[in-house]
């Protein structure tokens, strides 16, 4: 609760059903941080380092109703604005701390990447009488909500210089699909793009000089056929509680295994 200004959680009911269902993915966030910051700070820097943080797509499903009210029919009296109003930004505080706290031990020459294959906005849940799913609490999604692509430092080329507070969404140039991340890292890197990738490398966002102009711009596959035989479909492995976290989230249907 530290992150949210010392919140006393609610305790009883469907309030605090619904936070309770927010802690594993608090606990992922401060874990995967913990892991990268101690690495950095030992001075472990591998060429590409990638940190998951998943909190705030939990609590934009969780708590959007007490984020933007309005389309809900709650004022901000409400018990649920009362309670929950400041999670999502607070958590989005939190993680952009967590940022400047990684690039600060990180040299001046860095790349950075922050990706977000979508964005959210709100959901009315479709109860029914005696509904008291997960699925049905949920007031933020993600359909047709765009994504976000930040990319600065080396490597990477200028766009125009604004003030942060003339910058609006609506504004915001579409570079591609979270498909063409792949690609673009590995341009990046100078490692050449599959052609059998579903998305390509974002041009416009790099400089014009490759760093490595003896590599091949792309290749026919990364997929040998000794990789191939090592892949096991996806869900076959995965736990009941990680699948239960998907469905409840609403990636995955009821009857999906």
């Amino acid at each position: 609760t530290e992150i949210f200004g010392g919140f006393d959680p609610p305790t009883l009911g469907e309030p605090a059903r619904r936070w309770e269902q927010c802690q594993w993915a608090f606990r992922a966030d401060n874990t995967y941080v913990s892991v990268l910051e101690k690495h950095l700070a030992q001075g472990v820097h591998s060429r590409v380092a990638a940190v998951y943080l998943g909190g705030t797509d939990v609590v934009g499903h969780r708590f959007w109703a007490a984020h933007e009210p309005e389309p809900f029919g709650l004022g901000p009296d409400s018990e649920e604005v009362r309670t929950f109003k400041h999670i999502i930004p607070s958590y989005y505080v939190w993680v952009d701390g967590v940022l400047g706290r990684l690039l600060a031990l990180y040299p001046p020459d860095v790349t950075v990447f922050v990706v977000s294959d979508h964005g959210m906005s709100h959901v009315l849940p479709e109860r029914k009488p005696g509904d008291d799913s997960e699925h049905s609490i949920l007031t933020g999604g993600h359909e047709g909500d765009p994504g976000a692509f930040i990319a600065a430092g080396t490597g990477i080329r200028k766009g125009p210089a604004r003030p942060l507070d003339e910058l609006d969404h609506t504004a915001m140039p579409e570079l591609g699909s979270i498909l063409d991340f792949c690609p673009t890292l590995l341009s990046l890197m100078g490692i050449p793009f599959g052609e059998d990738m579903d998305g390509r490398p974002l041009g416009d966002l790099l400089v014009e000089s490759p760093s490595h102009p003896d590599s091949p711009m792309s290749i026919p596959t990364h997929d040998d056929q000794a990789w191939l035989d090592t892949q096991d479909d996806e869900f076959e492995h995965a736990d009941a509680e990680r699948i239960e976290q998907l469905r409840n989230l609403g990636y995955l249907g009821g009857d999906d295994e």
